[in-house]
């Protein structure tokens, strides 16, 4: 795999954050504000387990799939595509088109976690899917509250205060933030 380099993780083709945040400026506020809870509250959560997987292959292929579909899904609600793709159809999608939001191609999503690969050694694959993980929660601009960490709810609680600012500046029904307020 050439996108796993020891000293440092890359993912090859990752949009810039102006990118980025031209995707998002163009979805409704409530959609953007979806796609980074899916990103603070299920994706991160997910790249917790593959760091501590330790050779146990079929969890981590089972979390790669996981990743996959998830940030298919973030990546639907960015680009407003969320309607076109159902969720039995996220994996498929994903290696096939990749992520419009983050600038990956089918093929560079395919390489970057090991898909194009049949067999991979669990530490070049486990070390592709943090890789892979990690910059894609970089290339989200703003920042990602890390709810695991120490400060994580408070980092929440912060996120969403301002949230529900720029919600209430632009007019849109604060009632969804109402709803994730509940998941915490």
């Amino acid at each position: 795999m050439t996108i796993v380099d020891k000293d440092e993780p890359k993912v090859q083709g990752a949009a810039s954050k102006l990118l980025a945040s031209r995707v998002i400026y163009s979805a409704n506020y409530a959609t953007a504000i979806e796609a980074y809870w899916l990103a603070l509250s299920h994706f991160r959560s997910i790249l917790e387990d593959v760091e501590g997987v330790e050779g146990r292959d079929q969890y981590l292929v089972a979390l790669r799939y996981e990743i996959a579909e998830k940030l298919q899904e973030v990546d639907a609600l960015l680009t407003g595509t969320a309607s076109e793709v159902g969720p039995a159809h996220r994996l498929a999608y994903a290696l096939e088109h990749g992520y419009v939001a983050f600038g990956l191609s089918g093929a560079a999503v395919r390489e970057a976690m090991g898909f194009d690969q049949r067999q991979v050694s669990f530490d070049v694959l486990h070390e592709a899917v943090l890789a892979f993980g990690r910059r894609v929660l970089e290339d989200l601009p703003g920042e990602i509250p890390d709810t695991m960490g120490p400060s994580g709810q408070r980092q929440v609680i912060r996120a969403m205060q301002n949230w529900s600012v720029a919600a209430a500046a632009t007019g849109d029904d604060l009632g969804f933030l109402a709803a994730r307020f509940e998941e915490m």
